[in-house]
């Protein structure tokens, strides 16, 4: 039987997620969450202001549904659907929250797209009782929805946003900070903006935008560890490529149409393609925000 206290964090779970994601109320969702929130999701950008900046940029068609929830101590899961916000498909999510003194701390979590009928290999809904009511295959290629342009569109806004956040971030630092370790004995902040951009420079080949721009950068931070060679580019090498880079990327995302984004990427072959159509180049965008994100969560504690 559960305690009075996991109860409590369980009602206080599901009026945070209905006063934030639901209500959009950012005031009142303060009270919720921490000033010191954790966040260890590669879709979020740290703190409870990268949650709540999400959110903001997201459409107000946004909406969240809780299912299942569970209490132990301190912890709470929560099963729900997130729909509305422009994705191609709604999210279904176990997210994992952790509760200190009647506020959300810390928060983890797992998210899939939530299959269709014939999607579906258990054959029983992902959530609820029945199946989504709208085939939604326009992240797949099999038929394009009319309001497909605002899947690019969402998906360009949140890497930008993590773009500018990289570029505050790393655009700040001099050259004695930018050689510090995110943690003792770990990658300093020099190797891991590099390895972003030397990630996304290969993006260019990748989604067919022209050839890569620094490939020596994969010998410095790619397939060798931090510090285990010497002579790597320099910090003012490092800033000059990944804003060369990034605006590129920039300039050939802005001529992209929808269908063109549902192309093939070039990691894969034409035959491995026609059996599974999502290895195409928005998958390509959502796992490299995915990366930049995890990677800015490691240099902010570079930074403190």
């Amino acid at each position: 039987m559960a305690s009075k206290l996991e109860e409590t964090n369980k009602t206080l779970v599901l009026r945070a997620f209905d006063t934030l994601f639901n209500k959009r109320d950012y005031a009142a969702a303060e009270r919720f969450w921490s000033p010191q929130y954790i966040q260890h999701s590669a879709h979020i950008a740290p703190g409870r202001e990268g949650l709540f900046d999400l959110i903001r940029s997201l459409p107000p068609t946004l909406k969240y549904e809780a299912g299942t929830i569970v209490s132990d101590g301190t912890f709470v899961i929560v099963h729900g659907r997130f729909s509305g916000f422009g994705a191609p498909v709604n999210w279904i999510a176990a997210d994992i929250l952790r509760i200190e003194n009647g506020l959300l701390v810390e928060h983890w979590d797992v998210i899939e797209g939530e299959a269709t009928e014939e999607q579906s290999k258990s054959g029983a809904p992902m959530f609820g009782e029945t199946f989504p009511k709208h085939t939604v295959r326009g992240f797949t290629g099999d038929r394009v929805m009319g309001n497909e342009g605002s899947y690019a569109a969402l998906g360009l806004k949140i890497w930008k946003t993590q773009i500018d956040r990289a570029d505050k971030l790393f655009g700040g630092l001099s050259s004695e900070e930018v050689l510090r370790e995110i943690a003792p004995g770990r990658n300093r902040l020099l190797y891991l903006w590099g390895h972003l951009t030397a990630v996304h420079d290969a993006m260019l080949p990748l989604l067919g935008l022209g050839e890569r721009l620094h490939p020596e950068f994969d010998v410095a931070f790619v397939s060798n560890p931090d510090k285990s060679r010497a002579g790597i580019p320099s910090h003012e090498q490092v800033r000059h490529a990944w804003n060369r880079v990034n605006g590129e990327l920039s300039a050939g995302f802005e001529k992209m149409s929808w269908p063109e984004w549902l192309e093939r990427h070039s990691g894969v072959s034409a035959e491995d393609f026609a059996k599974d159509s999502s290895r195409n180049r928005f998958a390509i965008l959502l796992s490299r925000t995915n990366h930049l994100s995890y990677h800015l969560g490691q240099a902010v504690l570079g930074r403190r």
